[in-house]
């Protein structure tokens, strides 16, 4: 035998020897870290608009409108700066709900 085949035939002795199964014993599945981001003043401020419209929209006795249109509207691209600090503000506090004006002390 030549040297080539020696080592051919050792290789696959190695994996035959290898290939067996090992018990899962003491192995846990590996899941990955779910990081919770900070939310962010534009995701607070839809998150309370989307709310305040489901509100309107049952007192008015229609369906709401759905996020996607509510966030094809770019309402939040004509907020004041100091309307959207505030938003920021909220996030950052854990996006409290706004109280709805109309059901103010109600």
């Amino acid at each position: 035998m030549s040297k080539a085949e020696n080592c051919q035939k050792a290789f696959e002795q190695l994996l035959r020897t290898c290939a067996i199964d090992v018990p899962a014993l003491g192995k846990r599945k590996i899941t990955p870290v779910k990081r919770k981001r900070a939310m962010t003043g534009y995701n607070c401020f839809t998150k309370n608009l989307y709310a305040a419209e489901k509100k309107t929209a049952e007192r008015e006795g229609r369906k709401p409108m759905s996020y996607k249109q509510l966030i094809s509207m770019k309402t939040w691209s004509t907020t004041p700066d100091k309307q959207k600090g505030i938003w920021n503000d909220l996030a950052t506090q854990g996006c409290p709900p706004v109280p709805d004006p109309h059901n103010v002390g109600g």
